[in-house]
């Protein structure tokens, strides 16, 4: 990811948008195994953080920007100008992450 560059912002201070190569978005799921980890369970319904549901949103963040990255890459970009990330969850207890 060190050769692209990302923002959410509408662009990088000091540089110049020399052109615009189309709308890009990386995806990734994964199964959260939330209802089969006793620890994560508990902690969500103590209203505590769970670090292995956090680890797993972490984890799918990463991997689509990853995939973000690489196909901006691929494009020829060197910058993601309005990098969003959006979960889901899937009815077989897994989430997923989508960087655009």
């Amino acid at each position: 990811m060190a050769e692209i560059m990302l923002t959410s912002g509408t662009g990088f201070e000091g540089y110049e948008v020399v052109g615009y190569l189309g709308f890009v978005n990386g995806q990734t799921a994964v199964g959260s195994r939330l209802f089969q980890d006793l620890p994560a369970n508990i902690a969500e319904m103590s209203s505590q953080e769970s670090s292995t549901f956090t680890s797993k949103l972490q984890q799918v963040s990463e991997s689509a920007l990853e995939k973000l990255c690489e196909i901006t890459k691929a494009k020829g970009a060197n910058a993601v100008i309005g990098v969003a990330l959006n979960y889901t969850d899937f009815s077989s207890n897994s989430v997923g992450t989508v960087a655009s």
